[in-house]
């Protein structure tokens, strides 16, 4: 037991706070025993009131779980897209390099470049690294990415009926 009169004057208010954080909470004071000289009072808890439920304090609180689960709903999904979005832009990426083998290239596989490295020692077979035009294609200036050596390289096009 702790002599609190030295601290108390003869009349004066007490009040209490309490926080729970993000969340909303209620705290309620169902009774108190307090006494200035000698002890105080035992408390009756069966006689003690209920606890008052406050329903607009209990509609607030599942409103905000109802806006937290909104918004990692969505955050999961925004989530889910973009994976998707760069997904498929990675596999699109993939098939844009994808080489074409004709039969006789299975059977033998003959010493050959990769599109990759040609479409990169051509800039993407830019416009200003054509060298000249044959019937078959266009004939580009390149530079191997691997090896820094300088190539040229004929695109034939797979549409055209002559050779």
């Amino acid at each position: 037991m702790q002599d609190l009169s030295p601290y108390l004057y003869e009349y004066m208010f007490v009040g209490f706070s309490s926080s729970t954080g993000v969340l909303i909470s209620s705290h309620n004071i169902l009774a108190w025993s307090f006494e200035m000289n000698g002890k105080s009072d035992e408390l009756d808890l069966p006689r003690l009131p209920k606890i008052p439920w406050d329903d607009n304090n209990n509609t607030r609180g599942i409103k905000q779980l109802q806006r937290i689960l909104a918004l990692t709903l969505c955050l999961m999904g925004l989530t889910l897209f973009l994976i998707l979005v760069f997904g498929a832009k990675l596999i699109l990426r993939k098939k844009r390099f994808v080489e074409i083998l004709e039969d006789w290239e299975v059977q033998y596989r003959p010493h050959r470049f990769s599109y990759k490295d040609l479409f990169k020692a051509t800039k993407g077979f830019k416009e200003k690294e054509v060298l000249g035009r044959g019937g078959f294609g266009r004939v580009y200036k390149g530079v191997l990415p691997s090896s820094n050596v300088q190539i040229t390289i004929k695109r034939t096009s797979h549409d055209l009926r002559k050779g």
